[in-house]
């Protein structure tokens, strides 16, 4: 059950993170912009992908379905990390997590992942996302994502449109023409207990 408590305890610091002004007036945190696969916790604790467990999560995250990362509620819930390829495998993996998206970044991320299943993407979500980082703590603050996201191997351009027709009843702010940038806040108070609770019963429905 340890890795559960892991993602539970990322839940907890996620929401603490969401209250950040953006943007941030610490002058400790440096910006950062990084492309990788964006992964849902729940499959990198699990080690396999939930959807497909023959396949392992820090192996092959190009293998990873926009379904189980956008439409699976477990893996929602759980949030988002992004991946960073290592230079020499560790213990079998090939990739590991460079940073933590937190709640915000984790709802524009799934806004992203599912305009790009709209329009026939299927798996290997990758995107660049922008924002704040001391250097410590793996949580980005005030998450941004460009509009040119990867799926399927192949670069697929969102247009606000796209991202429109999937957006949540309290859309994500507009902030240029080729990035959105996640709202400070979106609810992240309950999003810990429920997210326990939902993967808590996977495990139990796994055992």
């Amino acid at each position: 059950m340890a890795p559960f408590l892991a993602i539970a305890f990322a839940l907890v610091a996620s929401t603490v993170n969401s209250a950040t002004t953006c943007p941030p007036t610490d002058a400790t945190l440096k910006p950062v912009t990084f492309t990788g696969y964006v992964m849902d916790n729940l499959c990198i604790q699990m080690g396999y992908m939930i959807d497909n467990p023959t396949n392992k999560t820090l192996v092959a995250p190009q293998l990873h379905s926009i379904h189980c990362l956008a439409e699976l509620t477990p893996c929602v819930q759980s949030q988002y990390a992004m991946l960073e390829k290592l230079a020499t495998p560790i213990n079998g993996t090939l990739y590991a997590v460079k940073y933590q998206l937190g709640a915000d970044g984790s709802a524009l991320a799934l806004q992203y992942a599912k305009a790009a299943k709209a329009k026939s993407g299927m798996r290997g979500f990758t995107a660049t996302v922008s924002g704040f980082y001391d250097g410590n703590n793996p949580f980005l603050q005030c998450v941004s994502l460009a509009k040119t996201v990867n799926v399927d191997g192949k670069d697929l351009a969102l247009t606000d449109a796209d991202l429109a027709a999937v957006a949540p009843m309290t859309p994500a702010t507009t902030m240029a023409t080729t990035t959105t940038v996640a709202p400070k806040t979106s609810g992240a108070a309950t999003t810990p207990i429920t997210a326990v609770v939902a993967l808590t019963s996977l495990v139990w429905a796994l055992m």
